[in-house]
This record gives structure tokens, C-alpha cells and sequence, in this order.
């Protein structure tokens, strides 16, 4: 990977820098540990309002463990240094965060939840301008479409009862950026602010910027 990252190699954003912009907008705790899946009975874990979350150790045992760095189509993304029970990844709802660097590609590593769904990304350049695309995250029991791929499979997830036997997935996408241009800021698709039964929602863990 050449030009802008967050990883080194001429990076204009730091790791750091990146992880406090995305941790600024974490809104939902995901993930939980195998030995404490209801959160100290607190049933903060809860990715798809059904009371269903990540395994922490599943999620480690497929290489991404907190603090972990992971590549996937040819972009490198920080895993958020996090504990399970806190938040840890962002419910698209149509925020802007902070950006600063180039490349050709912008990656995302997430998925949805109660069923795929899609959404329009702005990409926001320094000179004022803007470009679009379409960023699509597959249901995370579904397994990986046409619109992204698996970064981490597994076999189970957590609740509050006690895991549950069920294939999961989290995604790696991509949507193409300006690269004559500097980024300034990304907007996220507008899909929902809550999760709740049957309703569907974009989440988002991680996001990589660079030249593939």
C-alpha cells in the first residue's frame, strides 16, 4: 500500500489521530467476552438489538483482537483498542468525521444487522468538493456479497443468555476516492441512529484510507 495511511508510510494522519476521530463516534457496543456475555448483568453488549453481540474471543481467534492491525484489500485498519462492553463501533447515521490524507480508496470494516443494506458515503476534499459512492454491508449472519468481503468468520456469537451456534461475519469494503485530491472528512450513510427488532442498521469498526 503506497500514499496515505494510517499506518505508517507517509501517513499525514496518525494511528492515533485516526482511532480518537472514530472513537468519537462510537455509539454501540458490540462485542462481548465468552466468560461474560451479559456485561456484568448490565446486557451492554447488544450489536443487533435482539440482544445478540460479537464474541470478543472469536473475533481474537480470527485475528482481530483489540489493539490488532488487519489488512484487507489492500488497505491496513486498526482494530480499536477496546475491552468488550463498551462501545466500539459506529451506527451509520449520517456523521462526519474527520479525515486527513490521500489515496484512491476509502475501506470500511463492518457489517449490518436484521439484513444487508446500502447507503450513499461523501467523500469531502479540502478544495470544498465532494464525490459519492455507495457503501454496502452485508446482514452479519448472511456471509460476504458482491458489494464487500469476509475479513473475520466465525462460528458463533454471544448473548445474554449464552452463546448461540450461528456462522458470522465481519466485512472488509471499499468505495473509490479522488486521488488527484486531499481528503478532508467522510460522511457516512444515513441508515439508522438505533437498533431495535427487525430494524436495520450499518455498523462500522474501522476505517482505512490509501492508494491500492
Amino acid at each position: 500500500m503506497t500514499g496515505a495511511n494510517f499506518d505508517g508510510g507517509g501517513a499525514s494522519y496518525s494511528t492515533q489521530a485516526l482511532a480518537a476521530a472514530q472513537a468519537a463516534h462510537f455509539n454501540n457496543d458490540g462485542i462481548a467476552a465468552d466468560n461474560n456475555q451479559s456485561c456484568g448483568g448490565t446486557d451492554a453488549a447488544n450489536y443487533d438489538g435482539d440482544g445478540y453481540a460479537y464474541s470478543n474471543d472469536a473475533l481474537t481467534a480470527a485475528g482481530l483482537a483489540p489493539g490488532s492491525s488487519v489488512t484487507a484489500d489492500g488497505l491496513s485498519f486498526k482494530w480499536a483498542d477496546l475491552q468488550p462492553c463498551t462501545n466500539d463501533n459506529i451506527l451509520a447515521e449520517g456523521q462526519t468525521m474527520l479525515l486527513s490524507g490521500t489515496g484512491n480508496t476509502l475501506g470500511i470494516l463492518g457489517s449490518s444487522t436484521n439484513g444487508t443494506c446500502a447507503g450513499t458515503v461523501v467523500i469531502h476534499y479540502t478544495d470544498g468538493t465532494t464525490s459519492t459512492a455507495t457503501l454496502t454491508l452485508n446482514d452479519w449472519a448472511q456471509g460476504p456479497g458482491s458489494g464487500d468481503s469476509s475479513v473475520a468468520a466465525m462460528t458463533y456469537r454471544n448473548s445474554f443468555d449464552g452463546s448461540q451456534t450461528i456462522n458470522m461475519w465481519v466485512y472488509a469494503t471499499t468505495v473509490p476516492v479522488d486521488s488527484a485530491k486531499t481528503v478532508a472528512s467522510v460522511t457516512f450513510p444515513d441508515i439508522s441512529n438505533t437498533i431495535s427488532n427487525g430494524a436495520t442498521a450499518m455498523h462500522i469498526f474501522s476505517v482505512a484510507l490509501g492508494t491500492t
